[in-house]
């Protein structure tokens, strides 16, 4: 019975090594000395999230698309998304529609649709 209890405690006591070893329930890196604290994007208020602003996003669009103006644009939206700043709208001219989506942070266009 003794040597039983023994080899359970000899168990236990490996499983809480490993588990310590491999950082099981918490911070590998805290545990390895590099304490850093994670933010994610949720975290950040509004106006810390990095925004080109509306005005160089409708500029953007419009060069896209010769002889638009900005009175073309008739659907303008900012939104904030998995903590990024994305516009999104639709521009009217010369008989076409252009849906957009531009990256508020870069002004990269990520989507661009042209409907007759």
């Amino acid at each position: 019975m003794k040597s039983k209890l023994i080899i359970c405690i000899l168990m236990m006591i490996s499983i809480m090594s490993l588990s310590l070893m491999t950082g099981c329930g918490s911070n590998s890196e805290a545990a390895a000395g590099n304490d850093q604290t994670v933010v994610q994007p949720s975290d950040v208020p509004p106006e810390d999230i990095a925004d080109i602003g509306e005005a160089k996003v409708k500029e953007i669009i419009i060069d896209k698309v010769p002889g638009a103006a900005e009175s073309s644009i008739y659907e303008f939206e900012r939104e904030i998304d998995d903590g990024r700043i994305q516009y999104e709208g639709s521009l009217y001219h010369d008989g076409y529609e252009y849906e957009f989506e531009v990256d508020g942070a870069t002004g990269t266009v990520l989507q661009w649709e042209i409907d007759d």
